[in-house]
């Protein structure tokens, strides 16, 4: 019984880990995102100076 009960403390901790993990990824693409789509926007921003 005990047994059983070291084995779900291990899936817990590994589900809470992996949806920690998860959620780093997806914070940092986020992050990645942003940053290029303002970098995008600077270019289209400049490009369309440029024809004007």
């Amino acid at each position: 019984m005990t047994y059983l009960g070291v084995y779900f403390d291990e899936l817990a901790a590994e589900a809470v880990f992996g949806v920690a993990a998860k959620a780093v990824k997806l914070s940092r693409a986020v992050k990645a995102n942003s940053a290029l789509r303002s970098f995008l926007n600077m270019i289209i921003a400049s490009f369309i100076k440029a024809l004007s």
